[in-house]
């Protein structure tokens, strides 16, 4: 079986990046000054800015350094970023979030109806079933980077909520047979010669390997075709 397991179409992950991206645009349309009815300075724009991704920073530089120290102590030759993937941790249905229905509490004799009867109310049809989500479990994208160690691939989570590094994926080294980059029709996307500056194109790089003799690949997705294969070039230069 592949490390990550895309439970969903490829489409789902390219429309939550289009979702990320006009977040963004919104948030700079109104912080930047760029609506109709907003006039900031250049100098309040910076302050604004800096104020909003304080604490982000500083839990990425603590991720950072939680991350080098692990990768110090497991003789990694090098690490990089390694694109998107399906995150292993499922996300809860909102049945599962909802708060559970509180019982109504019997009454007190010192209460009107205490001695009362109940009156035997008809009987309540069962309620139907929520519909199965199309596709399978909720699919919550994670970026992740590649650690090459002495005789393993490893793929840890990038984004953390602590300082402790999270392994979510390992296969032998010696195990990779090839590496490319398809569209999401899974035609061969060229190596780009340069980076390119054209509007951003989402491509997986596909990781062929042999699981315990059995040919299996993982796919990792990409917002740019030269992303993709920066990290093919790593990926290939880590086989054995």
């Amino acid at each position: 079986m592949p490390l990550f397991g895309w439970l969903i179409a490829a489409r789902a992950v390219v429309d939550l990046i289009g979702t990320v991206k006009d977040e963004q645009d919104r948030f700079n349309r109104e912080v930047e000054g760029a609506g109709e009815d907003v006039t900031l300075s250049r100098d309040r724009v910076e302050l604004a800015r800096l104020l909003a991704y304080r604490p982000e920073r500083e839990d990425a530089e603590e991720a950072k350094l939680a991350r080098s120290r692990w990768l110090e102590a497991n003789d990694a030759e090098r690490a990089f970023p390694c694109g998107i993937v399906p995150d292993p941790v499922p996300v809860a249905p909102e049945a599962e979030k909802a708060e559970p229905a509180v019982p109504p509490r019997p009454l007190l004799p010192s209460e009107a109806g205490w001695a009362a009867e109940s009156a035997t109310s008809p009987p309540q049809p069962s309620p139907e079933p929520p519909p199965e989500p199309e596709g399978g479990a909720p699919l919550r994208p994670m970026q992740v980077i590649a650690a090459v160690l002495p005789k393993d691939l490893v793929f840890i989570r990038e984004d953390t909520d602590d300082d402790l590094v999270e392994e979510v994926g390992r296969l032998p080294r010696d195990a990779i047979q090839d590496v490319d980059v398809v569209d999401t029709h899974g035609v061969h996307v060229p190596d780009p010669v340069r980076e390119s500056i054209e509007p951003e194109e989402v491509v997986f790089a596909v990781l062929r390997w042999s699981n315990a003799g059995t040919p299996d690949e993982d796919r990792f997705l990409f917002r740019s075709p030269w992303m993709a294969w920066q990290a093919a070039h790593r990926i290939r230069a880590a086989s054995r």
